[in-house]
């Protein structure tokens, strides 16, 4: 019988642990080290991508499969940057994040934007304004309406807007002396062009925004109210702050 590896001499028993398919402990090692090569290689290569190079990280931008040296700038480069940016802000998970945010932050009477911050008494009760729009929509329900209670509104609904979702905090619950009770959102009602042009999203969401708030009240047994300025006018013109 020929040695399995070199196939010229005989194959022998060299050793008390040989099997006898080689003529030397030097083929044997041979033919092991080369069986199977191909899956062999395959097994190490995917083993070793597996390991990080000391200070290096794969780039942040999850197609790519670029390493980066440190952690101060998480990206191999400034096109990744801005393709993992586009994609992170299309996630639904991190607009819900986003909008939480966003609400936890106006229940705490905190705003990212300029607004005219005003306060609005009723009966021995202090309620906090952002606009004077909210503060003319207080004061037209006191002069139209018997109220027993006013309170900033802590329901949040969701709805969708371009396929991404959106959640959505009307501006104030208030509670009747006959026990019906209104959620409203107060909203500036914008005519000139140049403000249409600006405030595309602000048209367009508060279009949903006011049919959720129907849906939602229908749906729970609230009454919904769509406040906007026209509605007190000279009321709003009136206010100094």
């Amino acid at each position: 019988m020929k040695c399995l590896y070199c196939e010229e001499n005989e194959a022998i028993k060299y050793s008390r642990y040989a099997n006898g398919n080689f003529c030397s402990k030097l083929c044997a090692r041979r033919y092991s080290a080369n069986f199977n090569r191909k899956e062999t290689n395959e097994k190490i290569s995917k083993s070793m991508k597996l390991v990080k190079p000391a200070g290096y990280y794969e780039c942040k931008n999850k197609k790519c499969k670029n390493m980066v040296l440190g952690r101060k700038n998480p990206y191999c480069s400034e096109n990744c940057k801005n393709i993992h940016s586009i994609e992170y802000r299309k996630d639904p998970e991190y607009i819900k994040k986003l909008s939480r945010a966003r609400i936890k932050a106006i229940l705490e009477g905190k705003t990212n934007f300029k607004s005219t911050k005003c306060e609005y008494k009723f009966k021995n009760k202090i309620i906090k304004c952002d606009s004077k729009i909210e503060y003319s929509c207080l004061n037209y329900f006191e002069t139209h309406y018997d109220i027993l209670n006013i309170q900033r509104n802590e329901i949040v609904i969701p709805y969708e807007f371009e396929k991404r979702p959106k959640l959505f905090l009307p501006d104030f619950k208030i509670v009747m002396k006959d026990g019906s009770i209104f959620l409203i959102e107060a909203k500036s009602d914008i005519v000139t062009s140049k403000l249409n042009k600006k405030w595309h999203f602000y048209k367009e969401t508060s279009i949903i925004k006011e049919q959720v708030l129907i849906k939602y009240c229908e749906e729970n047994n609230l009454i919904p109210f769509w406040y906007i300025k026209k509605m007190n006018l000279k009321f709003y013109n009136s206010l100094k702050f």
